[in-house]
């Protein structure tokens, strides 16, 4: 089952994904985005109850930009493990992504995982269109991350960006830079002094829980949280619901915040 995913491509060009529900999945990923894929989307998704040796989503050897905004990443559990040891596969994250660049994470919810919200890792001597993936020019903004249990995001190296994203239930040296040489283990404020990154990040109080069953979401978020910059806003008008968002928003894959969520219904399937 290492080798599957609720939904798995090879070489996808200009995919749109969205509107799905990936649940209840045992010992593979949600999906999978495995080797040369090109100006993919994943919108509007909600992955949830994923037991995996890998992530909620996988992508793996794509150079090119892809990009995940507005999903609900909530319950990725870490299975066990059957490679060697050495061999890392990003058990329990919500994203995992391998020898890949210039992917775009934002507006979306990532919460409960068990390893990392966001995990990149090179692949340097795989070569893939005449060259190995260089695990740089990731950008992750105006994401919410909540309750992972090792970190929010694993830089491979410094050659990406992190702004605008909301932590809440995080441990310590929750933003992490691997290599080279040992590991730097960040918060906020470090990040902001040693690579210039997270001049809009912020800290927050959360509750949250998801039935994956009946898909209702209880959520409710304290702590000052101005809106930021749509990122990307030319694909990136509305939130999770459909609302349109203008400019500026909320971190998150939700345009309001204002009032706590009782139970609110996330099953995006058949809307438009």
């Amino acid at each position: 089952m290492s080798e599957s995913a609720g939904i798995k491509f090879h070489n996808a060009r200009n995919l749109l994904l969205r509107n799905n529900v990936i649940r209840h999945m045992r010992h593979a990923s949600g999906i999978w985005l495995d080797v040369g894929n090109v100006n993919c989307r994943l919108t509007r998704n909600v992955f949830t109850d994923i037991l995996t040796a890998h992530a909620g989503i996988w992508i793996e050897a794509s150079h090119e930009q892809d990009q995940v905004d507005n999903n609900i990443i909530f319950g990725v559990k870490e299975a066990e493990k059957l490679t060697p040891p050495e061999v890392e596969t990003g058990g329990g994250s919500g994203l995992y992504v391998l020898g890949s660049d210039k992917l775009i994470v934002a507006h979306n919810l990532i919460a409960n995982c068990t390893r990392t919200g966001v995990h990149f890792r090179t692949e340097e001597i795989r070569i893939i269109s005449g060259r190995g993936g260089t695990s740089r020019d990731h950008k992750i903004y105006n994401n919410i991350f909540y309750n992972s249990g090792e970190s929010a995001i694993n830089f491979e190296n410094e050659h990406s960006e992190a702004d605008g994203n909301v932590y809440a239930g995080l441990p310590g040296g929750f933003l992490r830079i691997l290599t080279p040489g040992r590991p730097e283990l960040l918060n906020i404020q470090g990040a902001q002094e040693y690579h210039g990154w997270e001049k809009n990040g912020r800290m927050a109080t959360m509750q949250a829980a998801l039935d994956p069953d009946t898909l209702q979401l209880t959520l409710s978020v304290s702590g000052d949280i101005p809106k930021v910059k749509t990122f990307n806003g030319v694909s990136i008008t509305s939130d999770f619901f459909g609302a349109p968002t203008g400019d500026s928003r909320l971190p998150g894959a939700f345009g309001d915040l204002s009032q706590p969520f009782k139970a609110r219904s996330l099953d995006p399937r058949g809307v438009r």
